[in-house]
């Protein structure tokens, strides 16, 4: 057995426990996107983010979390757009 392996068990040459990565980052994805949804949703409602966090069942940080979230993701995305237009 590798050291490496002993040390850090995620290491080693089996990666049987590859599939189950793949499903928690799909999960975490899943969650992200109905996160992101949910501020979208917030931000056309009206209601203030106590009113509207409490109405999904989520507390006011956690809430709070994911407005700055789509934030810093919206300013990424405007910042560095997937196109440039280039000129001969």
């Amino acid at each position: 057995m590798c050291v490496c392996t002993l040390l850090n068990p995620y290491l080693s040459a089996d990666f049987s426990s590859l599939p189950l990565q793949k499903k928690v980052r799909n999960m975490e994805n899943e969650k992200n996107d109905k996160m992101l949804a949910q501020v979208e949703e917030w931000r056309h409602s009206g209601m203030s983010i106590r009113e509207y966090s409490e109405s999904i069942g989520v507390s006011k940080g956690k809430f709070e979390y994911w407005v700055k979230k789509a934030r810093v993701a919206n300013n990424v995305k405007n910042k560095y757009p997937g196109f440039i237009e280039l000129s001969r």
